[in-house]
């Protein structure tokens, strides 16, 4: 019932936030000097990730010794390393958020199409569908067309403006366009659409790609290695419609878990 409740605010475009605190600090606790909350970020989740990282860091608990670090993790053969963490750190200059950045390459695992729409047919509108590396080149080409058309092709800023609906997921166009906000999920179930498994009966559709629990034990060590002392990981959720029994999905996310005091999956909503 749990992951069909994912999947039902998945259906109604909420962002959906899940905790594990085995060691999560009460009111009052400070993090100690060095501690640091760690963003590994795949995909384009419309920033949620960013965002809700970069205002738990502003809490009194974490506030006065802790430190942001952004993981941008490398998922295809056409991201260049060097080119994406200079996106990213131009990037984050550019919305005021304070981070070190590092590159991680998982460019010989299917990461990305964990937390993704790309390779999903069922999935709802609003899922992510690009990683970073393919949202940075995307925005350098919409910035390129741009500057060509005003300029006649003399030179291109790094990136456009943040209010540009150019720089969003079309998704987030059409919502500001409607006037509508991302919301993060707080109802009752009796509002929540549920998307059954294939024909009802746990039959496995061949043609659906699904989650790689290979890929989410390597992503977990990856993450152990290098955020041993990190107070607090954030990363996405994987997607629920990618499999067809909940079973599967909860062996994922507790693979994801492992051996981290403290992780927030996170899923939002483009």
């Amino acid at each position: 019932e749990f992951v069909n409740t994912l999947k039902g605010l998945g259906n109604m475009q909420r962002a959906v936030c899940i905790l594990k605190g085995r060691k999560f600090p009460r009111v009052g606790d400070v993090m100690p000097i060095g501690s640091t909350i760690d963003i590994y970020w795949v995909v384009d989740d419309g920033g949620l990730c960013l965002l809700l990282s970069y205002i738990i860091s502003r809490n009194s608990i974490w506030r006065r010794n802790s430190n942001l670090q952004v993981f941008a993790v490398t998922t295809t053969t056409e991201d260049n390393n060097s080119d994406v963490e200079l996106a990213v750190i131009e990037f984050l200059q550019q919305i005021r958020i304070n981070a070190t950045v590092h590159i991680v390459s998982m460019q010989n695992t299917e990461l990305a199409d964990d937390f993704r729409a790309h390779t999903c047919n069922v999935c709802p509108g609003g899922a992510p569908t690009l990683t970073i590396g393919e949202k940075f080149r995307a925005m350098k080409d919409d910035a390129v067309s741009v500057s060509s058309s005003v300029s006649g092709g003399q030179g291109f800023q790094s990136f456009l403006p943040l209010g540009d609906k150019a720089c969003l997921p079309a998704n987030s166009a059409r919502l500001i366009e409607q006037g509508s906000a991302t919301k993060v999920a707080a109802m009752s179930t009796d509002d929540v659409k549920y998307v059954e498994s294939p024909n009802n009966n746990d039959i496995i559709d061949t043609s659906q790609r699904f989650l790689v629990q290979e890929s989410a034990q390597v992503f977990n060590q990856l993450i152990r290695q290098r955020s041993k002392s990190a107070s607090l990981v954030v990363t996405h959720l994987p997607l629920p419609y990618k499999v067809p029994r909940a079973k599967d999905f909860m062996e994922y996310v507790d693979t994801l878990f492992e051996g981290v005091d403290n992780m927030l999956l996170i899923q939002g909503t483009g």
